[in-house]
């Protein structure tokens, strides 16, 4: 493939668009992902500086290491954008939310916004013939 200056063109390409658009999720994601970064880098970089007629911008992903946002909201924000983007992250919190409110983990009173958003979900599932009475989780 290396061989192949379209083909190695091209996964560089891949590998850059997937760095970006789908961040790890967990710490030993995380750790693999900052490894990963610097030889990746380095491999573009070369690959452009041996084909002097491709762009020589290295791709956002591979660049520096991501900067954590300025603030709590803005961290807060890009923590549910993650969540809400993946099907399965937001499975697995919906499903540990039940299982935490099984165990009556929720009903302090620092929950009720949790609990009050819940009963929304709930209700919006219901009103748009989503939810089906009768259905049992796994």
């Amino acid at each position: 493939m290396l061989s192949d200056p379209a083909a190695t063109h091209k996964l560089l390409r891949v590998l850059a668009y997937r760095m970006r658009h789908h961040p790890p999720t967990t710490p030993e994601d995380r750790s693999e992902h900052q490894k990963l970064r610097p030889p990746l880098h380095d491999l573009w970089s070369a690959y452009h500086e041996a084909d002097h007629a491709g762009q020589d911008l290295v791709p956002e992903a591979l660049s520096g290491p991501h900067l954590p946002p300025k603030n709590h909201a803005d961290a807060h924000r890009e923590a549910v954008a993650l969540v809400l983007n993946s099907p399965r992250s937001t499975r697995e919190v919906l499903r540990t939310l039940a299982a935490r409110a099984r165990d009556g983990q929720l009903a302090s009173g620092e929950h009720s916004g949790t609990v009050a958003a819940a009963t929304d979900l709930l209700n919006a599932l219901s009103a748009s013939r989503t939810h089906r009475s009768g259905y049992r989780p796994r």
